[in-house]
């Protein structure tokens, strides 16, 4: 019955026109039900044990569906033959949606997918990224990572190519820290192409036995430390306005980016706690932080170098003055002031 039938049948009811769905072209998961396959001998009217038997499906592609043909070896029954090509098939993923996307998208290059991925980071709406740590794998990809496999098709990016990266950088001089962190930025970058269920389109398991990543010894690595000795050297030798940031970021365990936001309001009115919720970053502005709470209990009463006290109201006024100071000066940079901190410390 068609729609102006049923109208007239039913005077008293409207009835909305149908809309017409387009439908989606190109292969889809959702309009298969899965392949066997089929095996069959050559020259042979019956099923002959002794004669090798060979099995038939389908593979999709860029170019499309494509015939496949394997050897089975001899089989017994075709039972036999038809439970060896089912294996086959479902070993080499034929009937996953991973590989129907993999094989029918067209071909992107590692190269492509890393620069989508790092331009998402920072605007993802769970746990967006901070810009430093952007910066740092942008670095690395820049330097390293995209020279070695940038050109590679990203479905190629495996445990051979992890190898080859690890090896370049292990050639280049990195130490085993910066190649551990280093190598985790291919691993997102493929782990970030997802279907739209969510499912990544190449999922990987990494073997870091095969791939050569080294094992991190602490013993080993440059990890320079400061006592109190050179913070009240250093302080002693600096000006008033820095001795009083370098005494609190010693005092409170403050990085020097979360020591340049600092702000009045951030203190309590007990002047024993400081509340940290920012950063200073040295190529954005001011950036908002999940809060934290650096307690200075411990630290009050004591003195350092220039003699101020770490739990008096001076000692705040002092602390914003050499903010304002640091943070006025063209130099303001996180990382400057750290390597300037620690050069004046270590130079003896």
């Amino acid at each position: 019955m068609s729609a102006t039938d049923l109208q007239a049948f039913l005077p008293h009811v409207n009835l909305v026109p149908a809309t017409k769905t387009a439908r989606r072209r190109g292969p889809c998961m959702s309009r298969r039900t899965g392949q066997s396959g089929s095996v069959f001998q050559q020259n042979q009217i019956s099923w002959n044990p002794v004669a090798p038997s060979y099995g038939r499906f389908w593979v999709d592609s860029p170019e499309g569906r494509r015939r496949r043909v394997i050897s089975l070896g001899s089989c017994a029954t075709r039972t036999v033959a038809r439970r060896k090509l089912r294996e086959h098939i479902e070993a080499e993923g034929v009937n996953s949606e991973a590989t129907l996307i993999s094989t029918t998208t067209p071909g992107t290059t590692f190269r492509e997918q890393a620069k989508r991925w790092i331009a998402s980071l920072a605007t993802r709406r769970r746990r967006p990224v901070k810009p430093a740590t952007i910066f740092g794998w942008q670095h690395a990809l820049d330097k390293w990572i995209l020279p070695t496999i940038g050109d590679m098709p990203l479905a190629e990016v495996s445990n051979a190519a992890l190898k080859l990266l690890i090896e370049t950088m292990a050639t280049g001089g990195l130490a085993a820290k910066t190649i551990v962190s280093y190598s985790l930025v291919p691993k997102l970058v493929v782990a970030s192409v997802v279907t739209a269920d969510g499912e990544q389109v190449y999922p990987r398991k990494w073997n870091h036995d095969f791939v050569g990543l080294p094992i991190i010894d602490p013993s080993k690595q440059h990890r320079p430390t400061v006592n109190g000795e050179k913070v009240c050297e250093l302080a002693s030798h600096s000006s008033s306005r820095f001795a009083v940031l370098f005494s609190l970021m010693a005092g409170t365990g403050l990085r020097i980016g979360e020591a340049l936001a600092v702000r009045a309001s951030d203190f309590t009115e007990d002047f024993r706690v400081l509340k940290v919720t920012r950063s200073h970053l040295a190529r954005e502005r001011t950036r908002s932080k999940n809060p934290k709470r650096r307690s200075r209990n411990r630290h009050r009463g004591r003195t350092c170098g220039s003699g101020t006290k770490l739990c008096t109201r001076p000692y705040r006024l002092l602390v914003l003055d050499a903010v304002r100071s640091a943070t006025g000066t063209p130099e303001c940079s996180p990382s400057r002031w750290s390597r300037r901190s620690r050069t004046a410390a270590l130079s003896d």
